[in-house]
């Protein structure tokens, strides 16, 4: 992290009166303004560690961004120019994050027109500008440098680190050595610039480490500080916005609206309610249930349901020895719904060819009634994206030869599309937005009783573990090779074609010509860019 005092000693004050004024006008405002007590105790808090925890909504960010113009005036003032300045680091796990989420909230606060700004989204940035004391028109000098750690080792990111302060922002997505580098790195910034004390002796400049973040799972580093009680005085706790029974917090002073939470209610299933929005600390996700949201009694569509056909249908398929396949349409009503499954038994193993041909012989059996499909060339088998483009040999090996399977029985061409992605937050991700997503009084995923073995995936055999990364980040993922996963990622592949990935994407539907209808309006065919082997 390169922060050359050359690049950041330009002169940049505010000089028109009137744009001071209105500086002076906001800090004051930004100064009386905090969400609750609780808010207003860890801004003030100057001790050289300090940490917040809220649920979302709770105006973290914009208390951080406070609590950096507070410890400016702790700051002593230089010998050159007479300023107190403050070189401030606010550091993300990664630059999306920090451009998606915390840099907004930071420019709600201090306008980038402020000063110089520098950097592009997706890269470093700094905010350089100075401002009047509101109480005392002293100048002060705040530099706010933006960075992400990405895939560094803290180690080595926190080298050439020259800043006063180092703010965490989620504090709890980082590995659990880089509070300690971060620390040894900051109180450097403007060192040649402090003034001697009484005895002489050149006065220290401030060294500091804070951070905001969202009630963490009780594995979380975080959490272990928290009720150590050598470091138990250095968190301040905000109160959650919900109450157990459900109910907005009348403690929740400065937070988001009512309507806010009551959302979140609605989309967030239990453990995850429970730490961003009640602000408690989420028990161990070791062993928990994937899809802790899915309940039979809603996502269960009886045997007599069948799959339209005029309407393309959709195979997801997971590849490799224990393979499986999960058969599925997309509804009148912007339902995905996982019709039928082909499970490689426990106690076997299989190859492509076999399983290929297993899954086209069902499919055009009188068990299966999707023949009148097959014949209409109307099957798009959906696979993991790696194995089209070559990521693994094996899985490019083992979709060639299924291919051939299905040929073998057919006598059609076996069209195959790979899936957006194979990050397993997105696929988790869309198919439980799904789950949680009504639609005329029904869930937008449903699963047929035909389909036993994903109905038990979903009903918790389909588990989380902690998986250390790369990067040194632990972060949560489904178990891999308990039988169960499976099937469950053929039925994330065949999810994630009728859905794409993230909010926004668009909606794909009409297949080969075939137009869906969502509601009552027609949707657009779409083209599916589909390889026939």
């Amino acid at each position: 992290m390169n922060t050359a005092p050359d690049v950041l000693y330009k002169n940049d004050p505010i000089e028109d009166f009137e744009e001071r004024a209105n500086t002076v006008e906001m800090t004051q405002r930004m100064l009386q303004d905090a969400a609750g007590p609780v808010a207003d105790a860890f801004r003030h808090d100057m001790s050289p560690t300090s940490w917040l925890m809220g649920p979302v909504g709770s105006a973290k960010t914009t208390t951080c961004v406070a609590k950096c113009f507070l410890i400016a005036r702790q700051q002593h003032r230089s010998i050159v120019d007479g300023k107190r300045k403050l070189r401030i680091a606010v550091v993300r796990s990664d630059y999306r994050r920090l451009w998606e989420s915390t840099i907004p909230s930071y420019l709600d606060v201090w306008p980038r027109e402020w000063g110089q700004w520098h950097g592009g989204k997706g890269n470093p940035a700094s905010h350089i500008f100075e401002l009047p004391d509101p109480q005392t028109g002293e100048i002060l000098r705040l530099e706010f440098l933006f960075r992400a750690i990405g895939n560094d080792r803290a180690e080595d990111f926190a080298r050439g680190f020259q800043a006063n302060v180092v703010w965490m922002n989620e504090a709890d997505l980082f590995a659990p050595d880089a509070y300690g580098w971060f620390f040894m790195r900051v109180g450097r910034a403007f060192k040649n610039e402090m003034p001697n004390g009484p005895d002489g002796k050149q006065l220290p400049p401030i060294k500091m480490v804070f951070g905001d973040f969202n009630a963490p799972n009780e594995e979380n580093w975080l959490a272990k500080r928290m009720i150590d009680p050598r470091y138990e005085h250095e968190f301040h706790v905000q109160p959650g916005a919900l109450l157990d029974n459900g109910e907005p917090s009348p403690a929740r002073e400065g937070f988001m609206d009512d309507e806010y939470y009551i959302g979140q209610r609605q989309k967030l299933d239990d453990y995850d309610l429970k730490r961003m929005v009640m602000n408690k600390l989420g028990y161990s996700r070791t062993g928990m249930p994937v899809y802790g949201d899915y309940h039979p009694d809603r996502h269960d569509l009886g045997e007599e349901v069948r799959a339209r056909a005029d309407l393309p249908v959709t195979v997801g398929v997971d590849g490799g020895g224990k393979a499986a396949a999960v058969i599925g349409q997309r509804d009148d009503f912007d339902r995905v719904i996982a019709y039928d499954e082909v499970v490689t038994a426990k106690d076997q193993r299989t190859d492509g060819y076999s399983f290929g041909k297993r899954v086209a012989e069902f499919m055009c059996s009188p068990a299966g009634g999707y023949a009148r499909h097959v014949d209409r060339n109307m099957v798009y088998h959906v696979i993991d994206p790696s194995n089209q483009f070559g990521g693994t040999e094996i899985g490019a090996n083992f979709m060639d030869s299924y291919a051939s399977g299905w040929r073998e029985v057919t006598g059609l061409p076996c069209r195959i599309v790979p899936a957006e992605t194979n990050d397993p937050d997105e696929r988790v991700g869309a198919n439980r937005r799904l789950m949680q997503d009504m639609r005329e009084g029904r869930p937008r995923k449903m699963v047929s009783k035909r389909c036993p073995n994903l109905r038990a995936a979903y009903r918790g055999g389909y588990k989380l573990h902690l998986k250390n990364m790369a990067s040194g980040d632990a972060v949560w993922r489904p178990v891999k090779g308990n039988h169960h996963d499976n099937v469950a990622d053929a039925d994330q592949y065949m999810t994630l074609f009728h859905t794409g990935i993230g909010s926004n994407a668009a909606r794909p539907s009409g297949l080969n010509g075939v137009g869906t209808r969502i509601g009552t309006k027609p949707v657009a065919p779409r083209r599916i860019r589909a390889t026939a082997l």
